[in-house]
Parts: C-alpha cells; sequence; structure tokens
C-alpha cells in the first residue's frame, strides 16, 4: 500500500522522531524509561512532592502506566510514598532520588537549556507559539478533546 503524503507533513514526523532519537538515546544511556524521565523531570521542575494525580494531569503519563513506574522507582529507592490528604499519597524524591536525578534528569534539562540558549529569543517565541498552534489544530482535525486552552 502506498499513501500520498504531504512533504509538510513527513516533515513535521521526520522532526518529532527525530528530537524522540535525541530522549530515547540520552534515556538509554541512563537505562531510564520514558515514563521515569517525564515523571522525575516534572518533579525537579515542580520543587515540591507531588500527588501521583499531579504528575499524571501535567505529563500526560496514563494512571496505570504512572502508578507502575512509581512503584519500581519505589523499589530502587528513588522515590518514596508520604501520607497526604484521603485518597492521595505524595510521592516524594528519596536522598537517593535527588542523587539519581542530578546525574540523568539534570544533565539532560542543560542540553535542553544550553539548546534554547543558542537560539535567538524571536525564534523560541515562534517555536512556542508554533508548538501551541500545532498542537490545538492537530486535536480538533483528530477529534481530540482537549481540556487545555
Amino acid at each position: 500500500m502506498r499513501y500520498e503524503v504531504d512533504e509538510k507533513i513527513t516533515f513535521m514526523h521526520k522532526a518529532m522522531c527525530k528530537i524522540d532519537k535525541i530522549y530515547n538515546t540520552l534515556l538509554k544511556q541512563a537505562k531510564m524509561t520514558d515514563s521515569e524521565f517525564t515523571m522525575l523531570f516534572y518533579m525537579i521542575a515542580s520543587g515540591r512532592d507531588c500527588t501521583q494525580k499531579d504528575i499524571a494531569g501535567n505529563t500526560y503519563i496514563s494512571p496505570k502506566t504512572l502508578n507502575s513506574t512509581v512503584k519500581k522507582l519505589e523499589q530502587k529507592g528513588i522515590v518514596e510514598l508520604k501520607p497526604g490528604k484521603y485518597p492521595f499519597r505524595y510521592v516524594k524524591l528519596t536522598q537517593k532520588g535527588i542523587e539519581y536525578a542530578k546525574d540523568n534528569i539534570i544533565p539532560v534539562i542543560e542540553s535542553e537549556r544550553r539548546t534554547l540558549e543558542n537560539m535567538p529569543q524571536a525564534d523560541l517565541d515562534n517555536i512556542e507559539n508554533l508548538a501551541i498552534k500545532y498542537i490545538r489544530i492537530f486535536e480538533q482535525s483528530a477529534g481530540i478533546n482537549s481540556d487545555e486552552p
């Protein structure tokens, strides 16, 4: 089967695949899954202990995958669960988790920071605005209802 695909669609697909490949390479080096990275990235960026609901709602990790990720990281001693207002428990980085993040998450963030610092502000503004617009239109054309502005 062959389906005619516009050059712009092919470009967008290749660009997203290339970015995924960069992340996958970094995560493979760290022996980390995408959901582990995403969860820990969110926790570090927020600077606080988080509920699983909070993490899932802000990272797009499904609740089932997130629960498995938390259990796996808990077994590794990277996070621990702390009691919170029922029915929520807070996910907290342990001291081992803080060291793990320093070795594996922060270097990725710093690579991203260096990338952005090497781009003119006007380009960054354009990328942000276009990404928001593209995502919104793509969701609409795919029939996906987003609860975000």
